[in-house]
């Protein structure tokens, strides 16, 4: 479609991945460029190919998979091949010529439909970047459609896909979510998830957690419930996987044991373990009509119609399924109480407190935690808010966050954090003047503070403080130094805090020796300022003397210019001259 371009394919695999950046730009430039007749393109296709082609695109099991997406027009997606006669659904697997490389089966198969890439995205545990410099509401839905992607505009130079790429590494790297294939066993089992992610006191409800920091540590429950058996009650394997490692779950269900049918030796009709009055199947009581209770002791002609129903509560099941019914009353299960079994004591059961009832704080009211005073949450997990107040205010997490379970979540938009959302990382001088009164008393003896009021108030501090002879590892851990000065002998003191997001805590490290500053030299000072006042008045005469020489010189000249001016002699109206000339008019004529 144009001249000098390459001949039009669907897919090529140039350059499977390594970890040589100068070949990867080499191999770029030398790439010629294709055409195409119409304007969507076969990205989909290609896509589908780079997510399925591990062995020749060079995939690792233990990476983390970015595909960046890159274009200026749109897609084919699936139904776009009947134009050209194809209708084959596409069967979503590799199909690279393994000489070439090339895509072979684009005149066999139609393209790919967004919901095979979304399916192969998730299980190949892939996250796709769409980096596109046109048709933004276009390529924002198939990235909304396709659960692991993103969307980004390129600027006209594409300067910032690698902004693109960080930001979604970061985001891949941060968060650690638990997969599991239960949708793939015919809904057999059911897995549930519990985790408790960091900065959280109890566990919660989720698979995921994200804003994770190197070093955090999460936990995890699970529990797995077998639905109904399989046909053939065969083992399967549960995979349940992040996007680096993979835990397989080997489920062996045993359905049947067989003891209960006719013939088995386990299976006794009338057995004298129920009294005669039923028959003994697998080491339980089968009641004959007319008989109930474990070892069918129980007769139901000794019982009235209510005592029956007693053991029921309206529920489809005897003992509300908790126990069963002995002779007119529930015989609960171990940790289940009530008149109908229907309290459950481990519904008390803290999952953060080493399975504590109510965490200690509280006791066990027929399935349901009651707190005592200061303690509050389902499991009384939580103290009352008091204990998210900073000693000496009144205001919860210092107003700059809310209280979590007794743990200040701040408001990270504005830059607090600390253990009461006391410390601001744009606040200037931060807890500088908080400590410096505490350090000065504790560490140097000094300060404001009396020493009463020191071991009152800042016992709590003394006991955290470290001391150094520099500072240097401190503030290389982006720890906050304060410089304050000692008004005993005027030597300035240093000290660094630190917040250890972990122990939710401050470090406080005190520079051991002060910085003071030598005595003045009081002959110097005196002898420069008698030389000051010489130097500055010798300068005041000359420059008067040279101020007066110059308005002389200018009068002078002046006064010189004048005396040339005056002509008294030859000039002057009121002078007649004595000399008195006449002429003859006939003189020389005769």
């Amino acid at each position: 479609p144009c001249s000098g371009c390459a001949r039009p394919y669907a897919f090529r695999n140039d350059l499977p991945l390594n970890d040589n950046p100068d070949s990867f730009k080499s191999k770029v430039s030398e790439v010629a460029i294709s055409g195409n007749l119409d304007s969507p393109e076969g990205g989909l296709e290609a896509l589908l190919q780079v997510m399925r082609c591990w062995e020749y695109v060079g995939w690792t099991n233990y990476s983390r998979r970015i595909i960046v997406y890159s274009t200026d027009a749109k897609f084919h997606v699936a139904g776009d091949g009947l134009l050209a006669g194809i209708i084959n659904r596409h069967d979503g697997q590799c199909h690279l010529d393994p000489v070439t490389q090339e895509y072979t089966h684009y005149a066999h198969l139609d393209y790919p439909s967004v919901g095979q890439l979304n399916e192969i995205a998730k299980a190949e545990d892939i996250n796709i970047i769409f980096a596109v410099s046109k048709y933004e509401k276009l390529y924002r839905d198939l990235a909304d459609a396709i659960e692991p992607s993103t969307y980004g505009k390129l600027n006209k130079d594409s300067k910032n896909v690698v902004d693109l790429v960080e930001e979604q590494y970061l985001a891949i790297s941060s968060k650690v979510e638990l997969k599991d294939n239960s949708d793939q066993l015919d809904k057999f089992v059911r897995v549930e998830y519990l985790a408790k992610c960091p900065g959280k006191n109890i566990f919660a409800n989720t698979s995921v957690c994200d804003s994770l920091r190197e070093g955090d540590e999460i936990q995890y429950t699970l529990s797995v419930t077998l639905l109904k058996c399989p046909e053939t009650a065969e083992p399967f394997v549960l995979e349940v996987k992040t996007s680096q490692e993979k835990l397989m779950i080997e489920i062996e269900p045993l359905c049947d044991c067989g003891c209960d049918e006719l013939g088995h030796k386990m299976r006794e009709e009338n057995s004298p373990t129920c009294k005669g009055h039923g028959t003994l199947a697998c080491g339980v009581c089968n009641c004959n009509q007319g008989y109930h209770g474990s070892n069918c002791l129980c007769s139901d002609s000794d019982l009235g119609p209510g005592e029956v129903r007693s053991c029921q509560k309206g529920e489809p099941d005897e003992c509300s399924g908790n126990g069963f019914c002995s002779c007119g009353h529930c015989v609960c299960h171990p940790n289940y109480s009530g008149k109908r079994c229907q309290c459950n004591r481990r519904s008390c059961l803290s999952l953060s407190s080493a399975g504590e009832v109510c965490s200690g704080n509280g006791g066990c009211d027929c399935s349901s935690c009651r707190c005592d005073p200061g303690y509050h949450g389902p499991w009384c997990e939580c103290p009352d808010e008091n204990i998210c107040i900073q000693p000496g205010s009144d205001l919860v997490c210092s107003g700059k966050g809310y209280c979590d379970c007794g743990t200040c979540k701040c408001n990270d938009t504005l830059g607090f954090f600390g253990k009461y959302c006391e410390e601001c990382s744009a606040c200037g001088e931060g807890k500088c003047n908080e400590y410096g009164d505490c350090v000065q008393c504790f560490a140097f003896s000094g300060g404001p503070t009396t020493i009463e009021s020191c071991q009152k108030n800042c016992s709590a501090l003394n006991n955290s403080l470290l001391y150094e002879d520099n500072l240097e590892t401190e503030i290389a851990q982006d720890a906050h130094l304060c410089t304050y000065t000692d008004e005993n002998d005027g030597c300035l003191f240093n000290f660094t805090y630190r917040y250890r997001h972990q122990e939710g805590d401050y470090v406080i490290t005190v520079q051991r020796t002060k910085s003071c500053i030598p005595p003045p030299d009081v002959t110097s000072i005196v002898l420069g300022v008698v030389g000051a006042i010489v130097m500055v008045g010798l300068i005041t005469l000359l420059l008067w003397k040279f101020i007066t020489t110059v308005h002389d010189r200018k009068e002078y000249a002046r006064f010189q210019e004048e005396q040339s001016r005056v002509r008294f002699a030859d000039d002057n109206p009121l002078y007649n001259n004595p000399s008195t000339t006449i002429v003859n008019p006939t003189y020389g004529k005769t």
